[in-house]
């Protein structure tokens, strides 16, 4: 339970990476891409679903023990937000094109998890 509690720690911080590189790239810190209006949805979509809230409750509630059933709320929750943002990315993938290797590290870590 120990490894899984880390594994599921190391997710919150990626999450939570994430939206603050969505955010900086938002703010202007990157200035490669094309059609801010897409970056601008995408931040949108982010904070539609609540991804730092998420990361939030999944390093609060496994900070020190591990919890199964609320731990598996939150990742199914996470991991039907993250398909939908992975969609809009792979849509807009001329535009979006830096942000693919997040999503699929935080594709990676899910998938580990629920094995």
């Amino acid at each position: 339970m120990e490894y899984e509690r880390q594994k599921v720690n190391l997710l919150a911080k990626s999450i939570q990476g994430f939206v603050k590189f969505v955010n900086r790239s938002y703010k202007g810190q990157f200035h490669h891409i094309s059609n801010p209006e897409k970056l601008y949805r995408l931040k949108l979509i982010v904070e539609e679903y609540n991804f730092s809230g998420i990361g939030s409750e999944l390093e609060r509630v496994n900070k020190h023990v591990w919890d199964g059933r609320a731990t598996g709320m939150l990742l199914d929750r996470f991991k039907s937000a993250l398909g939908t943002v992975a969609e809009y990315i792979e849509n807009n993938e001329n535009d979006l094109f830096i942000f693919t290797a997040r999503v699929y590290t935080l594709k990676s870590l899910i998938s580990s998890l629920r094995e």
